[in-house]
């Protein structure tokens, strides 16, 4: 039994010295040993968020692509509607003119009639006070004859009509729609009739700073 217990205790001692020894050991290479965890842990995070920035780039490439295209297809389809309206608004400027609004001279001008309109619907105003944007936008579309002018003069005050600077001009016209005619007669006097008096004005404006387009009218 003494001899059981002595042997336990010689045990227990030079485990416990080679423990210490362990210990120290790690102790005097502490430095080098945090180094190697603090670098592997940098490594991980690093390999960890390069992941994740990659994949995210991935992503937003893909995705910047699909807009791409779809911009494309959006883009054609607005010049094929573009191209249409143009066509539409060719007909109706060759049809719809009134002989008591426009004289059908080359180009067409406005009637003292039709210039009286101008002036009362306050057509004539709008454009004055909005002259350089209207004329900023059209120099935008490279217009190359006298009749694009014409036609877009038309097409861009249309799209004019929804914007607040335009409310007086509809407002006139739905207090007034009806008006004594240039023989005295009942003139019916709506935003259509408007439209093709106030974009002749403006195609003239245009013309006054491209006078070389007016030629081919």
């Amino acid at each position: 039994m003494g001899l059981y217990n002595m042997t336990c205790v010689t045990f227990s001692i030079l485990l416990f010295n080679v423990e210490e020894s362990l210990f120290l050991e790690m102790w005097k290479h502490m430095p080098f040993i945090t180094a190697v965890l603090v670098v592997g842990f940098i490594c991980a995070w690093s390999a960890f968020k390069f992941t994740k920035f990659y994949n995210r780039f991935e992503k937003t490439e893909r995705d910047c692509s699909h807009l791409s295209n779809e911009h494309k297809e959006i883009s054609n389809k607005l010049t094929g509607v573009d191209r249409k309206l143009g066509i539409i608004i060719t007909a109706l400027v060759g049809k719809g003119f009134n002989s008591q609004l426009f004289v059908s001279h080359s180009p067409i001008e406005l009637t003292d009639f039709g210039k009286k309109i101008l002036v009362d619907i306050g057509g004539q105003k709008y454009i004055d006070d909005n002259l350089a944007s209207l004329i900023k936008i059209m120099e935008s579309k490279s217009l190359k004859t006298g009749l694009d002018v014409q036609n877009f003069s038309n097409l861009l005050l249309t799209e004019k009509t929804i914007e607040d600077e335009f409310t007086h001009v509809k407002q006139y016209i739905f207090q007034n729609p009806v008006i004594k005619g240039s023989e005295d007669n009942p003139f019916p006097l709506d935003l259509s009739v408007a439209i093709q008096v106030m974009s002749i004005y403006l195609r003239n404006k245009y013309f006054e700073k491209y006078p070389d387009l007016k030629k081919d009218l």
